[in-house]
């Protein structure tokens, strides 16, 4: 790569996040000088990997789980793979997946990788990617780990013993530990997505892992239908990695009657003139200012909105609707919302509109903390990014983004009880329900 490229990708993050990013507002950051120290940087690097690295870093200086770098896929392809996947539970990481030859180590605990400790494995990678308290996606942990392993003679050292090894190349097969679950008797509804099940002939359980198709709503439907006298509905949203909000609508709809809002959002007002206007009378000094403002040829609020463009946070909020005046519910009874860290996206679009309307009790860990619909860029240089062009927060104005939409009852997963195969919050869910052993 000529410097040149090197220039032309990061002038063209900092350009569009510039244009369109809607969560300055939360950062400490003059987005301007960054850009200027990341433009030395950027020409300091020989690697055509540490370009990338420095890319991926830049653009998650504005810690938005749907603002990210992503390299080129060859490059990813070069490094392989890792021979298992991580599994998060309440701050601490198990393998969750493995190879053949990883199988005695399932569900143990990392504690290091070549001799590194694993949480300060951690917090080297939370440089490149979204991190919400102590946790960063198992997904985002799985493409970055292999950019800092060798091909070969690595040492993951968990709670179960150590095992070398290498990396895959291509996809690896691999067997899933044991999934959680409750000691109660259950009907099968459906193994499809949703799964939906029948605990003690009278709570309906769903759960929901992507809502990329809309498909989930009727099947709900028509299982509420075929049992009328339900005591309860608990939808598990814990591992939903989102899709589409309206998607999920339809899932609300059933639950909710009439006409709905979930979230409110920001999105960055663009307009020539506009800025332009604003630059004028960002030029004049204080006492310019003051007499246009005596003369009646500038508002108050004019300023404050020339200040709000040279900040990048000047937004047009609105928010959606869904159902309508005349909509009814199909189940207005007890619910139960099942979240995580995995809850992601379009799935938090759905979490809010049970919260904003009160429908529902939340019982859980805090959702994901990041949604917005991002634009996709391809990057001269390799590789894509996407930047997120929408802020949310709850109807109230509660703010989740970075931080996650908080549970009613916060009941997580613990190591303990996945060794020895208890799903604790959908207990706890179902004994709220009064459905118990």
């Amino acid at each position: 790569m000529t410097p040149s490229d090197r220039i032309l990708d990061l002038s063209l993050l900092w350009r569009a996040a510039s244009q369109i990013y809607p969560g300055f507002h939360r950062l400490a950051l003059d987005w301007d000088e960054t850009y200027r120290t990341y433009l030395d940087k950027v020409l300091a690097e020989r690697s055509e990997m540490d370009h990338h690295l420095l890319l991926m870093e830049f653009l998650n200086l504005l810690r938005d789980g749907h603002t990210e770098v992503l390299p080129p896929r060859q490059m990813l392809a070069e490094k392989g793979s890792l021979p298992f996947q991580l599994l998060y539970a309440e701050g601490r990481y198990c393998v969750g997946a493995a190879t053949a030859e990883g199988v005695p180590f399932l569900m143990g605990e990392v504690l290091a990788i070549n001799g590194i400790a694993f949480q300060k494995i951690l917090e080297q990678l939370a440089r490149y990617t979204y991190r919400v308290e102590d946790y960063i996606s198992p997904d985002a942990l799985g493409r970055l780990l292999p950019l800092f392993l060798r091909p070969a003679g690595n040492v993951l050292e968990t709670s179960k013993g150590s095992w070398t090894f290498a990396m895959e190349k291509g996809r690896a097969e691999m067997r899933q530990a044991p999934s959680p679950s409750v000691p109660m008797p259950y009907e099968t509804l459906s193994q499809d997505q949703p799964m939906l099940r029948l605990y003690a002939g009278k709570i309906l359980y769903i759960r929901s892992d992507d809502l990329l198709q809309d498909t989930a709503a009727p099947a709900i439907a028509a299982a509420i239908q075929a049992h009328p006298h339900l005591q309860g509905v608990i939808l598990d949203l814990r591992h939903n990695i989102g899709g589409r909000t309206l998607y999920g609508a339809h899932i609300a709809e059933l639950f909710l009657s009439g006409e709905f809002h979930g979230c409110r959002k920001y999105t960055r007002t663009l307009d020539g003139v506009a800025a332009a206007s604003a630059s004028q009378i960002l030029r004049m000094t204080p006492e310019e200012q003051q007499e246009d403002m005596a003369d009646g040829l500038l508002e108050p609020g004019e300023l404050e909105e020339a200040e709000r463009y040279r900040s990048r946070t000047l937004c047009r909020t609105y928010e959606d609707s869904f159902g309508a005046p005349d909509h009814w519910a199909l189940y207005d009874g007890p619910m139960i919302l099942l979240t995580a860290r995995g809850t992601v996206s379009a799935a938090e679009d759905l979490t809010a509109m049970f919260r904003s309307n009160g429908r529902a009790r939340i019982i859980g860990t805090p959702t994901f903390g990041s949604t917005g619909t991002p634009l996709l860029l391809s990057l001269p240089g390799g590789g894509r990014a996407r930047i997120c062009s929408v802020y949310y927060t709850l109807l109230d104005g509660t703010a989740f983004i970075g931080r996650g939409i908080q549970p009613d009852r916060r009941i997580g997963t613990q190591i303990a009880d996945l060794k020895c195969g208890l799903d604790a919050p959908l207990q706890a869910a179902l004994e709220e329900l009064g459905c118990r052993e």
